[in-house]
């Protein structure tokens, strides 16, 4: 009796801890994966500041911009000229209302508007100049989104991000990551 006792249990134990393994596993890999990011990204940040002399809610937005657009179907990258990115350039607002409509309509407290140049995957010629709008609020981006075409070359199309991880592109900011950086008024 004992040893059918001890085996029923073995067994019961087992099927509960492989799918427990396997999901601390796929858990540590995403944290992994996410911070690995997240390091890429304020590696981003800190070029563009550095190098660029880039205001530094510019920088995080471009370095949004940079994850953003290496999701797209149209664009291969995107790059920031030297001047774009700086106080001369980027349009830095107070803002006191909703990002956008829709599904954007979080209120943000500061708008940040730049341009960069999207080299497109089946390399035409010339970039297309791309503008991006990142809505900040407390200094953390909250919404984000740009005039990336549609692949059927008309209209624009949309990335969007609003309140916490929501979404496809959620995991680059949802850890509440803060730039911690004042506000400019344009």
């Amino acid at each position: 009796m004992t040893l059918s006792l001890s085996f029923a249990f073995r067994s019961v134990v087992s099927r509960f801890v492989a799918p427990v393994s396997l999901a601390v596993a796929t858990c540590l890999g995403s944290t992994v994966a996410h911070a690995d990011q997240l390091e890429q990204h304020n590696d981003l940040v800190s070029k563009y500041i550095n190098e660029q002399h880039a205001n530094p809610l510019a920088a995080d937005c471009a370095a949004h911009a940079v994850f953003i657009i290496g999701t797209s179907p149209t664009y291969d990258h995107v790059e920031f000229p030297d001047d774009t990115l700086t106080d001369a350039r980027a349009s830095i607002e107070p803002w006191n209302g909703a990002f956008g409509t829709d599904k954007q309509r979080i209120k943000v407290d500061t708008m940040v508007k730049i341009q960069g140049q999207g080299f497109r995957k089946n390399g035409g010629s010339d970039p297309d100049p791309l503008e991006f709008r990142c809505g900040y609020a407390d200094n953390k981006l909250l919404a984000f989104d740009s005039n990336e075409p549609n692949t059927g070359g008309s209209g624009g199309k949309k990335h969007g991000k609003s309140g916490s991880a929501k979404g496809k592109h959620g995991a680059a900011k949802s850890s509440g990551h803060s730039t911690n950086h004042g506000k400019k008024k344009h």
